[in-house]
Parts: structure tokens; sequence; C-alpha cells
């Protein structure tokens, strides 16, 4: 039961996004390929609009929408590893010294933008 519902909710998602099956093999659909041109457009035109919209992404208004994408993916990863490392050292280690440092780099973290 599950198998079969898991080939139903795959075959909906590519009927969505546009793919035609061919055997093993997906081929991009007229209506498939349009909808994926119209999300990179409006994940651009989100990326230059961004610095606009919010203060603290302000000094990215003249950079490309390439440098400020980087930038942000960076923040993201930053975030990412400082709340997993968190929560690790939270259920591993009750360290004074380690809860400074972090303290430390989260006040660091916070100038970064």
């Amino acid at each position: 039961v599950a198998e079969r519902r898991v080939k139903a909710e795959a075959g909906c998602f590519h009927g969505a996004a546009g793919l035609q099956n061919m055997g093993n093999a997906f081929r991009w659909n007229r209506k498939g390929i349009e909808m994926l041109v119209n999300l990179i457009n409006i994940a651009y035109c989100a990326m230059k609009l961004l610095p606009y919209q919010d203060e603290a992404f302000s000094k990215y208004r003249k950079e490309s929408v390439q440098d400020f994408r980087f930038a942000l993916s960076e923040r993201i990863r930053q975030e990412v590893f400082f709340a997993t490392f968190v929560k690790k050292s939270e259920n591993i280690i009750k360290s004074s010294a380690l809860m400074r440092t972090l303290k430390y780099l989260v006040r660091q973290k916070e100038h970064y933008l």
C-alpha cells in the first residue's frame, strides 16, 4: 500500500512539474519549462527587491544578485551551523567555557550583517 502511495505522489509531482515519463528518463514539456522559467524570474526579482524591503540588507542594494545570493546563503549556513552546534552542545556538554565562547560568537555574528 505504501509503495503505491509513493508512486502516486511521485506521479503527481512529475505531472505538476511538467515532466513526461519516457521509460527510464523524463522529458520536460512546454508548460513545465514555462513554470521553471517563471520560478527563476520570481526568485531573481525577490533577490533584487529584498535589499530595498529590509534595511538589514541595504548594503547589498548596489551588489549583483549573485553576490547578494552568495552572502545570504553564507548567512543561512552560519545560522544552521550555530543552531546545530548549540543543540548538540546542550545535549552533550554543559561547559561554562563553551557557553561563554558561544555567547561571544553569537555577538560577533549579529554584527556580520
